[in-house]
């Protein structure tokens, strides 16, 4: 899936729904994971620094995955947007519990 210029791989199928990132030259730019109603988003990958997170409902994400496509596109869309200003030097991170 492509946002904001990023490829967004799924790597489980299951739960949690995570996805590596990569730019348009296949480098690895970040990690996203939705676990326990968590969705989180590091850079430059899964040991890297925390630029996104935020709290759903457990009612509704308990299960690790997204409600619908439309909430899928919206998220990975910000978080697509976070991670490009990252990777051309303007930090930005979006953190809300």
């Amino acid at each position: 899936m492509l946002y904001n210029g990023l490829d967004f791989r799924e790597t489980s199928y299951a739960c949690p729904e995570q996805y590596d990132v990569y730019d348009m030259d296949s480098n690895l730019v970040g990690y996203v994971r939705l676990r326990r109603s968590h969705l989180t988003a590091q850079y430059p990958s899964n040991d890297g620094d925390l630029v996104y997170k935020i709290h759903f409902d457990a009612d509704d994400h308990n299960d690790g995955r997204f409600c619908s496509e439309s909430e899928r596109s919206k998220y990975l869309s910000d978080i697509a947007y976070v991670i490009r200003s990252n990777i051309n030097g303007f930090p930005i991170r979006t953190l809300m519990d």
